[in-house]
Order: structure tokens, then C-alpha cells, then sequence
């Protein structure tokens, strides 16, 4: 039996998480996405302040990056935000390290955060619903984080 509820479109989010002055608008570019010789991953770009209809100011704002497994249902996520403050025109090169928990989710029979190894789109932009750029990471080998 299907109802009305069910069948009805999924409402997208009341408010998307977006923090950033409006008197501007950004630019997203340059996506790279790295291991380091620790362990971790390092996510870098560019964010640029390009202005807003032709009135360029300076204005501030946060980076969106999350991580989720590829081809895996449940949506293991982690939201990592970097605050930046731009003038008119400039350019920010922005870096986020991902660690081990970044990648996990938790398992509770287990009760310690693992991590399968496999690909990982790695996305980011102004908000949850404003992607601006994409990547991948693979992580060669399993977490378990106590």
C-alpha cells in the first residue's frame, strides 16, 4: 500500500547549513586530495572573492567538506568547516586534514570506530546543498579507533 506521505517528494533542508556574508560571493577551484606521511589526508583549494553584481567587497565566510563512502548506503559522513576572511579579488589557498575518524563510523557490536578500505568522495563548497567541487580519496587499508 502506498500513501500520499509516501509517494509525496522529499522536502530538500528548512536550512541548509551556509555561513557566509552575502554582500560577496566566492569562488571554489584548484581541488586536490593527498595522503600525508602521517596517516591523514590533506583536502586543499582555492577560494577566491569574486564580488557580487559588480560590487566588490570584502566578506567572510565558511568551507563545507564532507566525506562519504562510495557505493555504500548508509551515509557515513564527517562535516569539517574553515572559517576564511577575503578582500576584494583575493585568492585563499584553504587546507583541511582528514584523520582516521573522519572516515570512520561506529560500529556497535565492535564498540570502536572503524573504517573499511575503499574509495571516498571527498565534496566541497558553501553549504550541504551548494557542492562546488569533487573529489576522491582511497584508503588502502581498515581503521579501528577505540
Amino acid at each position: 500500500m502506498v500513501t500520499a506521505a509516501m509517494s509525496a517528494p522529499r522536502p530538500s533542508h528548512c536550512f541548509p547549513l551556509v555561513m557566509a556574508c552575502r554582500d560577496t560571493t566566492f569562488k571554489y577551484s584548484n581541488l586536490s586530495v593527498r595522503p600525508t606521511s602521517d596517516g591523514r589526508y590533506e583536502v586543499s583549494f582555492d577560494v577566491k572573492n569574486t564580488g557580487f553584481a559588480g560590487r566588490g567587497r570584502s566578506g567572510a565566510g565558511v568551507c563545507w567538506c564532507r566525506v562519504r563512502k562510495s557505493r555504500t548506503p548508509a551515509q557515513r559522513v564527517e562535516r569539517v568547516l574553515e572559517r576564511f576572511s577575503l578582500k576584494a579579488g583575493e585568492l585563499k589557498h584553504v587546507s583541511v586534514l582528514l584523520d582516521g575518524r573522519s572516515l570512520s563510523y561506529y560500529d556497535v557490536d565492535a564498540k570502536q570506530w572503524r573504517a573499511e578500505p575503499g574509495s571516498f568522495n571527498v565534496l566541497v563548497g558553501h553549504s550541504s546543498e551548494q557542492i562546488e567541487l569533487t573529489g576522491k580519496l582511497n584508503l588502502t587499508s581498515a581503521i579501528a579507533i577505540k
